[in-house]
């Protein structure tokens, strides 16, 4: 769906809830920002070099989730390029990204660093 479609769609719905509410205060949703979908081939051998490399450093199978709604440019360089973007996982579920506490412990950075280096020696399997 488009954003603006969803936006439409979200604050027509909370407007009903709060016009049934019956309250005296005064309610005004307004869509923060939005992006299209990103969807990429995990069976690229992009994304095989990513796998590989993540096995290797971190000893254990990766997980293929879908995430990265907050980086809106990796489907403007996917059309760009034409090839599939890839996001390694770098961080920590506590890591508050985008927060004023946002924060990377030392032991993911060197083990960023790693992964990222695996995968480029993984690039020539390709």
């Amino acid at each position: 769906m488009k954003p603006e479609k969803v936006n439409s769609l979200v604050i027509a719905y909370l407007n009903d809830v709060w016009k049934k509410r019956g309250s005296p205060n005064t309610f005004n949703p307004q869509p923060g920002h939005g992006a299209l979908p990103w969807v990429a081939n995990v069976q690229d051998p992009n994304f095989q070099a990513g796998a590989r490399a993540m096995k290797h450093v971190h000893n254990v199978e990766p997980d293929l989730i879908r995430e990265g709604c907050s980086i809106p440019i990796t489907l403007t360089f996917q059309d760009l390029t034409g090839k599939n973007v890839l996001l390694l996982p770098l961080g920590a579920s506590d890591d508050m990204a985008h927060s004023q506490n946002e924060k990377n412990n030392k032991r993911n950075y060197v083990e960023g660093v790693k992964t990222l280096l695996a995968y480029i020696l993984e690039l020539e399997h390709a």
